[in-house]
Parts: C-alpha cells; structure tokens; sequence
C-alpha cells in the first residue's frame, strides 16, 4: 500500500473515529441508580477554616506519525514515529474569601512529566530537552562535545508562584483590587507574538537565550484595577538568565577574546550581566456584554530586554538593548468576532570587536593528536592550520591567543591573511570567517501585523473564519560585520499559532526547515540558516469549526487551509553549481492543509485527532539543495569511505510532508 492510500486512510479513520464517538448513544442509568452527583464530577477540595486546597490536573497520551516532516525529503529517512505522554499534576491553595471578600493570598504550583515513550536517551521531546551539547576541552583547547541526558522519567515544576493582594495586606475594602505575584508563571502580551510565554524560544541567528525551558518565566507581576471591570494594569519584571550569583560568576574569563578587554588585562565577565525584562501594559474593556455592541478589549503594551553577555560568535560577544512596542484588540457582537495586533521592534544589538581564534585538538593526516590554531595558518592562503609551538604558544594570561594575539592586539587590524609581524605565520579566515571582527552594531526596526475576523451560524452551529498576517524579514544580521538597520522581526519567546485560523504544521508544529535567504547573487558554497519563528512570513487563511449539539456527545472538527509567502527576496540555489542563482527566487513558501478534531469521551475524557498536510511552494524548488548550517549531510559529503559524492539529493527538496497524531487528554 502506497504512502499516500495510508495517509488518507488514517486521516479518514481519525475524523470517522471523531464522529462515531459522538453520534454513541449514552448508556440509560435506571432511576434507582442515580443520585444528585451522577455525571458531575467536583474538582478535590480540601478546606480548612478560610484556606482552600485544590488539586487537579490532566494526562494527555498521543502518538505522531509524520513523513518528510523536516526536509520535504522522501528519499532520505525523515520520518518521526513516536509516543509521547504529558501528566500535570496541580495544586492550588487559595486563602481569604471569607475574611476578605476576595481571595487574598494564593499559591499555586504545577508539576509536570513529558516524555517519548522508549527513549531511553532523552527524556523528552523538542520543547523540553535536556541541557545540552556542551564543548570538551583539555585546558582551553576543544576538542569535542557531549550531551546531558537521562533515561529515567524526570518531574518539574511548571509553574510556582505566590500572589497577594495590597487590599488584604493594608486592610482596605476598595473593590478594585491591586495584586503581586511571584516565582515561576507564564506572561505575555497581546498575543504572544511580541513576547511569548515560550520560555527560551527566540529567533536562531540573534545573540538571544535560546533554550526552551518547558516552565514558566522567573518573575514578578503587578496587578491592579484603576476601574473596575473596566480598565486594569500589568507591571512585569522577569530575569531569564543570572550570571552574577556571586564572585565565582562575575570574575570567570570569558572576555578573553575582546580585543579591548584583554588589552588592557580586565578579562573576567565582570557584575552586572544578567538578562532582564521589563514589561507593561493596560488593558481596556470599554464595555462588556453590552446586548448591541457586544465586547471589546484594547490592549496597549510595551517591554524592554536588557540581554547582556550574549553569544553570536564566541560568547559573550554581544549585547543586545532592545525591545517591542505594540497594540491589541479584540471585538465580538451579534455573531461576528475580530481582532488584530500591530507591534514594532526598536533598539539595538551591539557585538563586539573579538579575535575569533581558538586552540583545537585534532587528528592530522598521520592519525595523530595535535594541537592547533584555528585563524592562524603557515600559508598566506588559510589553508595550513598552524600547530601551538615555539613564538606562537600561549602567554600566560592571554588564554588561546599568545604572542600572535598581543601582536595583532598592539597593531589593531582586522587584514585578512596578514602576516604575523616578521614570522611565517598568517592571520586567515576560518569556516568562512576571518580572524578578527570589528565592532558593530544592528539597529532593529521590524515589525509585525495580524488581523482575523470570525462568524458563526448559530442555527448551523458553525464558525467560519479568515486570517491575514505580515511580519518582516531580512537577511543574516551578521552576515556584513558593520553597523546597518535590520528590518527583520523579532518575537521574544514567541510560539504563535494563529487566532481564529490554526496552522499546525509550519507554526505550532514548527519541525519544517524554512532557509533564511540568500542575500548575494552567484555566491560560491553558500549555506543557508533556518528560521522556525514567526519571522519573514506572509500569510493567508481560512477555516471552520463545527460544533453539533444535536450529538449524544461533544464533537468539533476544525479544518484550516493556509497559503505562505516569504516576505524578503532570497536567490535561487544552482545544486549542480553550488552556487546561488543570479535570479531571485519565488516567494511562495507553500499551502497548508490541516483538520483537528476531538469527541468527548466522558466528562473530561477526551479523544482527539490531528491531520495535515503541507505542500511546498515555488520557493523550496527554486532553493532545492541548499546545504543548511545544521546540515546532516555534510559529514557523509566530505567522508571519503562514503560512496555519496554530491548530497544535494538528500537535502532540503519539495516533497508533500505529512502530520498525523491522536491521542486521549484527561483533566482531572
């Protein structure tokens, strides 16, 4: 049976499994056996005096299957087949109500497990793996790496925090409440596009933190009402990453490689780097429930990163001061419901001026350990890496560079291949780079803009809705090393998937490689980064929900369809060349069809499945080939035992990729 008569039928049985479910009839319960609970389930409480405890939770157990879900390639063996099980488990005590009218003090804490069934060497999936890889290396010399991983079904905290409100703390009997929180909670702002709750998440390239921590963000938030039910408040403060706990922290010798810094001898990280954000926003419902203009709710907002000690190249090497302003709304009466959001990026990523070269341990032809420079060659054509010896070992106190870097330091120049004062060694450019980069600075104006619009036929119990958005792209921000205005967008911690019209695959699923363009025409061996965040993207959809209530039980099905499009120019990709194109390539990036369903089982107990497809557009078959910076096929290309000369057949290409799961979901 082909590929596509097994897609079809799965997609098939996953809806007419959907349907069946509903149309069940209910057993009939005889009157002697039901009593006022029958089919009610009450969360478990536990009270005591004015303290509630409140325990819950769900379990969720679902199974992918997804053809050609990365490269858009059938001939290679991309292909995710798995298990995968998430449990949550609640508790939430709440303390007050009676005393205060309100509840004035609450904790709340979420522990989660995630896990792939059988994978012993990781213990979950993408959003939630585990530390790593992390460099080996032999005093500062790298020479390989390895990964943190456990086989054993690991717990977290999810969420932990503490709210109280000001009300209760001074005794006052104002209804408009005004509230802290602290710990771990999610936060975000308008629709999680700006920034997110996806902790960790940020667009690859930017010198950002980017290690999805499956948990909400370490924070502290201020609440309050200035009209009540009318016009509130947000005050947000979050550090994502600490890097002065103390002297162990703020002395290590990280900046060895600035070129200013180890000038004048002051190496070590120094206070005051850690990665801050600080957020606000209000929060307007100028009316509400109003029988002729329905609801509303404006909500203007604005944050700003303070990232220090970042890395692009060599961490810490940037800065980046940055931030997103921005506006959302939402509107629905008489059936129909819209909304949109705008948001705008401003300010800057500074990267430094660094010397790029390293110490690496290496095998050389003879099969021997050496130990080498990585910028510094014994030819004026960078192809002759130097090894450690004699004027060029390190001095003590300057780390990997040696006499070579206080030379280069006391001349300041940035030339390609220069010799080395009146030695026979050279300064050369490494995987493309050169030895030395200049100061610079990326000045950040992107932005984004999302509108849908929804109607429903209540006597159809149906939902029709369309979606349009646009978000800025640009090239590689570090591609040219001199200060220029970047027009790209960028979310922080953003995982957005649509509003009223769902895109599985490209956004929420997010496993589709889609390569950063290509900026310089007839370029020899260029290599392409991906982006999977909601970046240099245009985009159009449709969809609808049907939700019958004439079943026996709860039913929806939801099909989608999206068209996307690249929104800055790329140049094709000759696979044969190698080179890219003197023409531009198209913009389509493809269509999405997807369909979502789910039927209750009992109450709480849910069945559930998901089918999509994604047909690649004229841009994939414009760049087919590209190698990628996180390219699998280079190390098989380069091997001389394997009998693969050319990989540009098992590289990105334009097949149909697939998406089907299904599982049950029990809250509790």
């Amino acid at each position: 049976m082909s590929f596509n008569s097994r897609h079809a039928i799965m997609s098939i049985a996953l809806v007419a499994i959907s349907f069946a479910c509903a149309q069940a009839e209910l057993p009939v319960i005889r009157e002697s056996e039901q009593d006022d609970t029958a089919g009610v389930k009450q969360p478990f409480t536990v009270k005591r005096a004015d303290c509630n405890l409140t325990m819950g939770g769900k379990a969720r157990i679902e199974q992918f299957f997804q053809p050609n879900i990365n490269m858009l390639n059938k001939s290679i063996p991309d292909e995710a087949e798995y298990f995968k099980e998430t449990v949550d488990l609640t508790f939430d005590v709440a303390y007050g109500k009676q005393k205060y009218g309100h509840t004035a003090a609450e904790f709340f804490l979420d522990l989660r497990h995630k896990g792939i069934w059988g994978k012993a060497t990781s213990y979950a999936d993408k959003d939630s793996s585990p530390v790593g890889p992390a460099s080996v290396s032999l005093s500062e010399s790298v020479f390989g790496a390895h990964s943190h991983v456990s086989g054993k079904p690991l717990i977290w905290y999810k969420d932990a925090w503490l709210m109280f409100t000001w009300n209760a703390v001074f005794d006052c009997e104002n209804e408009k409440l005004h509230s802290l929180k602290l710990g771990w909670f999610p936060f975000e702002l308008g629709r999680g596009i700006a920034l997110g709750s996806a902790y960790g998440v940020n667009k690859e390239g930017f010198g950002l933190y980017s290690y999805q921590e499956d948990k909400g963000a370490p924070g502290i938030l201020a609440h309050g009402e200035l009209i009540k039910d009318a016009l509130s408040y947000d005050l947000y403060f979050s550090r994502f990453e600490e890097r002065c706990k103390g002297m162990g922290d703020s002395i290590s010798m990280v900046k060895k490689h600035w070129v200013d810094r180890a000038k004048s001898g002051a190496i070590w990280r120094g206070v005051g780097k850690q990665d801050d954000v600080y957020a606000a926003r209000m929060q307007w419902k100028p009316y509400n429930k109003h029988e002729s203009v329905g609801t509303m709710q404006v909500e203007p907002y604005i944050f700003y990163n303070d990232a220090s000690d970042q890395g692009v190249d060599i961490a810490p090497d940037a800065h980046t001061k940055w931030g997103s302003y921005g506006l959302m709304f939402e509107h629905a009466v008489n059936g129909f419901e819209y909304g949109a959001e705008v948001a705008f990026n401003y300010g800057t990523e500074y990267l430094h001026n660094i010397d790029r070269n390293q110490t690496e341990i290496v095998r050389d032809a003879n099969g021997f350990l050496v130990e080498r420079y990585t910028n510094i060659f014994t030819d004026n054509q960078g192809k002759v890496p130097a090894l450690i010896t004699g004027s060029l070992k390190p001095a003590p106190g300057t780390g990997s560079m040696g006499a070579a870097h206080n030379y280069r330091i006391a001349q300041n120049t940035t030339q390609a291949a220069a010799q080395i004062g009146t030695t026979a060694f050279h300064d050369g450019p490494s995987k493309g780079k050169s030895r030395f980069r200049p100061a610079y600075k990326n000045s950040l104006h992107g932005w984004m803009g999302v509108a849908d619009v929804a109607y429903t036929f209540k006597d159809l119990d149906l939902k029709f809705a369309l979606s349009y958005g646009y978000v800025s792209g640009d090239g590689d921000p570090h591609r040219e090393e001199k200060s220029k205005r970047y027009n790209g967008f960028i979310g922080l911690h953003e995982w957005y998937s649509g509003s009223r019209v769902y895109s599985m695959m490209l956004l929420d699923d997010a496993s589709i490689l889609r390569p950063t363009s290509l900026e310089v025409a007839g370029e020899s061996k260029p290599t392409g980064a991906s982006d999977y965040s909601f970046a240099d993207l245009q985009l159009v959809g449709i969809g609808a929900t049907w939700k019958p209530k004439g079943f026996a039980r709860e039913f929806s099905i939801n099909p989608n369809v999206l068209g996307y499009w690249k929104t800055n120019r790329s140049y094709g990709y000759d696979a044969v060349a190698k080179t890219a194109t003197q023409d531009h390539a198209r913009m389509y990036l493809g269509t999405e069809f997807n369909v979502a369903t789910k039927c209750s089982l009992m109450k709480d107990l849910t069945f559930f499945g998901n089918a999509g497809v994604f047909n690649p557009g004229g841009f994939y078959a414009d760049i087919k080939g590209i190698p990628l910076s996180s390219d699998k096929f280079k190390r098989i290309e380069e091997d001389p035992r394997n009998a693969i000369t050319d990989a540009s057949e098992f590289r990105i290409s334009t097949d149909l990729a697939y998406h089907l799961n299904c599982g049950v979901e029990f809250k509790f």
